[in-house]
């Protein structure tokens, strides 16, 4: 369940690098020096490995929401990510 096709990704994507608002909405993301073409479940193992899958789930949801695209499987494939690193 690894995608098919790479896509632009911040490749150091935590909560240190995230501009927020009062209402802890994200308003701007920082230090795009590792920005790559991969596979981006790199960008969302951070938030799996410190929230969970429960939280992840939910990211992904509103992510697809605000036009983003996740495969069908994007869940899972984090989680394997994050076996790969941890």
């Amino acid at each position: 369940y690894w995608p098919a096709e790479p896509r632009f990704c911040h490749g150091d994507f935590h909560l240190g690098h995230t501009l927020l608002d009062g209402d802890l909405n994200i308003t701007g993301v920082l230090d795009w020096t590792e920005g790559m073409v991969a596979d981006c479940s790199v960008d969302a193992a951070i938030l799996y490995g410190c929230f969970g899958r429960t939280v992840l789930d939910a990211f992904t949801d509103e992510y697809r929401r605000a036009g983003g695209e996740a495969h069908a499987r994007f869940g899972d494939h984090v989680v394997e990510r994050w076996a790969a690193v941890s």
